[in-house]
């Protein structure tokens, strides 16, 4: 609520539905590593997959199966691609 300036809970649940990525995403040029879960009950996975075709970078979308909210319970599918890409990125 502070950081929004919002003078009640209320209202910053207002703002908070208005925060979106649509209108700038095309201006990420940085390297991003996307993970998303097809499963997230908190955040739909095709906010991800947006961000992913919409960036302007090169991306890497990793969709994981089976998997919840950032797919934490099944980090075993995407630690290593995830430490490759990182490695990849920091040594061009």
């Amino acid at each position: 609520m502070a950081r929004s300036y919002s003078a009640t809970h209320a209202e910053a649940r207002i703002k908070a539905g208005e925060l979106t990525l649509r209108v700038v995403v095309h201006k990420i040029e940085c390297p991003l590593f996307v993970v998303a879960s097809k499963q997230d009950r908190v955040i739909p996975w095709d906010h991800a997959r947006h961000i992913a075709e919409g960036a302007s970078g090169p991306v890497t979308f990793l969709p994981i199966e089976n998997a919840g909210h950032v797919a934490n319970n099944r980090t075993y599918r995407y630690r290593l691609q995830s430490a490759d890409w990182t490695a990849d990125i920091l040594c061009r």
